[in-house]
């Protein structure tokens, strides 16, 4: 019986630090309600965002103006990239030029050193980030501990091809290399548990993680 009553005392305190953790937030612009989640002394979305003003068709490349994508989408009507199931999966793919703008007021593309601080709180242990499924197996070392709920949705590559779904997550920092343009990308693989930070152009189509500012 003294058994059972730690566990269950245990079980309840997880269940409460969980309920503390996780709350949402409902964007405004579209009323689009997310989960967010506090990873430390951050708080984040703990999905990518999925706000859609506009649609590009995947050939459209530029290193300067807003492009949004969806990833195996080739139209320019919202409703129907909305209704798509890789929108409803994995949210919206963003150059970088709309990924700096893109977060909601009170919100923030992240700077390397919010990610940073993120991959430091986990131990530098990025399963801690990955969902349990949807990733291609074996997905290592996956626990999504954080409860961060990272999900593998590719990239539009610059000449308009969607590749790596499944494979890796990439998410936009916000910072900028003044001597080169070279902007901050985040990467996530299926097969190893550590987050990359990169340096790619800014016309990639990419995922988009926000921090609460």
């Amino acid at each position: 019986m003294k058994i059972k009553l730690i566990l269950s005392m245990i079980l309840m305190s997880y269940l409460n630090t969980v309920a503390q953790n996780i709350t949402s937030f409902v964007d405004t612009r579209d009323n689009r309600i997310y989960i967010i989640v506090n990873v430390g002394t951050q708080t984040w979305m703990a999905e990518n965002l999925a706000y859609l003003p506009d649609i590009n068709t995947p050939q459209s490349n530029t290193n300067t103006s807003a492009r949004y994508y969806v990833y195996d989408y080739n139209g320019r009507s919202i409703s129907e990239a909305k209704s798509s199931e890789n929108y409803k999966n994995y949210g919206v793919l963003y150059n970088h030029a709309a990924a700096i703008r893109a977060c909601p007021t009170g919100w923030h593309l992240p700077s390397d050193l919010e990610w940073k601080m993120l991959n430091n709180h986990l131990g530098r242990d990025a399963g801690k980030l990955k969902m349990t499924s949807g990733w291609k197996q074996p997905n290592t070392g996956a626990t999504n501990e954080s409860m961060f709920s990272a999900k593998p949705g590719g990239v539009r590559q610059p000449d308009g091809e969607f590749v790596e779904k499944l494979i890796r997550a990439y998410w936009w920092g916000s910072n900028v290399d003044n001597l080169t343009g070279e902007c901050t990308l985040v990467i996530l693989y299926y097969g190893q548990t550590n987050l990359i930070l990169a340096k790619s152009e800014s016309s990639p189509g990419c995922s988009v993680r926000c921090i609460k500012d």
